[in-house]
C-alpha cells in the first residue's frame, strides 16, 4: 500500500505542476536567433506555450558590449519577464562573458545558456 500512496502522490504533484503553467503563454524577444530559440526551447520544456501575438508574459533578452582585446569580459546580458502591460515581474542577474570559438564567437548565445541554466528557473517561480 505504500507504493500505491507514493504513486498517487507523484500523480498529484505532476498534475499540480502542469496546472501551474497551463495556459500561460510567452512571447520571446531577442536579437540573436540562436539565443531566442534556446529560450523558446526551455520554456516549451517547462510546459509554457509560445505565441508572439497573444501572450501573458514576455521574456526579453538584452545583450550589450563590443569585443575589444582586454582581460575584462566585454559582453553583458540579462533577461527580464514582463506582463502584458510591460510591468517587469522578474529580472535575471547580469552575466558577462567573452565570445568563444565553441559558440562561433557568439557571446549572446553563451550568455543565454548561462541565464537559462542559472537564473530562468527562479524567474519562472515568480510567476506562480
Amino acid at each position: 500500500t505504500k507504493i500505491y500512496i507514493v504513486k498517487r502522490l507523484i500523480l498529484v504533484i505532476a498534475l499540480f505542476v502542469t496546472a501551474q503553467s497551463f495556459g500561460q503563454t510567452f512571447a520571446v524577444n531577442a536579437d540573436d536567433p540562436k539565443s531566442k530559440q534556446a529560450f523558446i526551447n526551455q520554456l516549451k520544456y517547462e510546459g509554457y506555450k509560445i505565441d508572439s501575438v497573444s501572450f501573458d508574459y514576455s521574456l526579453n533578452y538584452f545583450v550589450a558590449g563590443q569585443y575589444k582585446l582586454s582581460l575584462k569580459k566585454p559582453y553583458q546580458g540579462y533577461a527580464t519577464i514582463t506582463n502584458k502591460e510591460g510591468k517587469e515581474i522578474a529580472r535575471s542577474k547580469e552575466v558577462k562573458t567573452n565570445p568563444a570559438a565553441l559558440n562561433g564567437f557568439n557571446a549572446a548565445y553563451g550568455m543565454a545558456g548561462m541565464i537559462i541554466k542559472r537564473h530562468l528557473p527562479g524567474m519562472l517561480k515568480n510567476l506562480k
